[in-house]
């Protein structure tokens, strides 16, 4: 069973992470750590909805849990820069990073320590 609202912090140095607001849709709640990406660049457009990816879409990582529901998208702090350490991330989430999440984040060193 998922336990969300308790999280420990999945960057190594949270100083040399990068992270920005945006929108994520969806219904599921998405713990931190989950893919998120979509066909709009969040990066160029403030205005992109993001949902959970687990391709060449993804555009980073969620910094904490979203809870998006149908009536709208939540706002969230996505991180595209930075080093994580996967170990820190709940079971479910780790089996998400797969090798293409990480060629599809090329700016996020991925760790096991």
């Amino acid at each position: 069973m998922a336990i969300y609202g308790v999280q420990s912090d999945f960057r190594v140095a949270p100083e040399l992470s990068f992270e920005l607001p945006a929108y994520i849709t969806g219904t599921a709640k998405l713990k931190a750590g989950t893919p998120v990406g979509g066909a709009t660049n969040f990066l160029a457009d403030e205005t992109a909805e993001l949902s959970a990816t687990a391709d060449a879409t993804t555009q980073g990582l969620l910094l904490h849990e979203a809870n998006p529901t149908a009536d709208g998208a939540d706002t969230v702090s996505v991180m595209t820069a930075g080093i994580v350490n996967i170990n820190r991330m709940d079971a479910d989430v780790q089996a998400l990073i797969t090798d293409d999440i990480k060629a599809a984040l090329p700016d996020i060193t991925f760790i096991k320590r």
